[in-house]
């Protein structure tokens, strides 16, 4: 039933509009005496139109005598205020369907609102955990960020000073090629001044001796020609032992030069493969910033 097209409760000026049909022998005349009159046929009326609510169907009496009379008779005195009472408090079978109409109604209503209520605050709640996991998101991806740009900086730092020793390095190396080099020059020439100091070691050996008189001048120039081959062969030795020393500094120089260019090999090696490394890391950091950046802006 609907409720707007429930009745309202009836009231003393509104029963001869709305309530239901009262007898013509309750209804006051214009030619009624007294306001006391009067105002005991109204309240006869209200009585009448109250009982009639309650019962929600014609009513009836079991005895001969006409309602009117009836209710003239028990509308009287504590009785008849007693019904009023009790009409006025009390409402009929329509109206208490209409209640429960209604509350039914507001039920089914508050049912829908409050599904509605919690999904909206379901959809709040997964607003609010979406919008969180989103900051953390874009909070682990600026750290990462600081610390994938720093990584790449130490290692363009790295990349730069290995470069720069790379370039020392070659330096030294053509300065150790250069002394080899020259070392290599002075040998040759320490085995040139060797291999002719011998030949004029063992050239008076060679000479023949052809006997001669003996004459003063002839005893100087024999002094003479001995003084000057003990020098010879004196030279000689002490050539020789010069020749000796200057071998042993060139083979340590040259075991030193072997040294310092297998270090120098070794550094170049390094030196690419920290390259190669340092490239390796700067493709994998650019790829993460795309996959990081991928995943955070939508």
């Amino acid at each position: 039933m609907n409720v707007s097209s429930s009745r309202t409760r009836p009231t003393a000026h509104s029963t001869r509009r709305t309530g239901p049909k009262v007898p013509t022998d309750l209804v006051p005349t214009a030619s009624a005496p007294h306001e006391t009159s009067l105002q005991q046929h109204e309240k006869d009326a209200h009585i009448y139109s109250l009982i009639q609510l309650l019962a929600s169907s014609q009513l009836t009496c079991p005895v001969t005598e006409p309602i009117g009379d009836v209710v003239k008779r028990v509308s009287k005195g504590s009785l008849g205020e007693l019904l009023a009472f009790l009409g006025e408090r009390m409402v009929g079978r329509d109206k208490v369907k209409d209640a429960r109409q209604r509350i039914l109604n507001s039920r089914e209503s508050n049912g829908e609102l409050e599904k509605a209520k919690r999904r909206l605050r379901s959809a709040r709640n997964g607003v609010e955990v979406l919008k969180k996991e989103r900051e953390e998101a874009w909070v682990r991806f600026q750290k990462e960020k600081k610390e994938l740009e720093e990584s790449v900086r130490r290692e363009r730092e790295m990349g730069v000073l290995l470069s720069v020793v790379s370039e020392r390095e070659g330096i030294r190396l053509r300065r150790i090629e250069e002394v080899r080099r020259m070392m290599i020059e002075l040998k040759k020439k320490v085995d040139d001044a060797k291999s002719d100091g011998h030949q004029a070691n063992m050239e008076p050996g060679s000479v023949e001796l052809k006997p001669l008189k003996w004459r003063p001048r002839n005893t100087k120039e024999t002094v003479a020609r001995l003084h000057a081959h003990h020098i010879r062969l004196k030279s000689g030795k002490t050539q020789h032992a010069k020749v000796g020393r200057e071998r042993s500094v060139l083979s340590s120089h040259e075991e030193e030069l072997q040294r310092s260019a297998d270090e120098v090999r070794i550094k170049e090696a390094k030196i690419s493969a920290l390259n190669e490394e340092i490239a390796t890391k700067l493709r994998l950091v650019e790829q993460r910033l795309q996959s990081v950046s991928c995943a955070i802006v939508p």
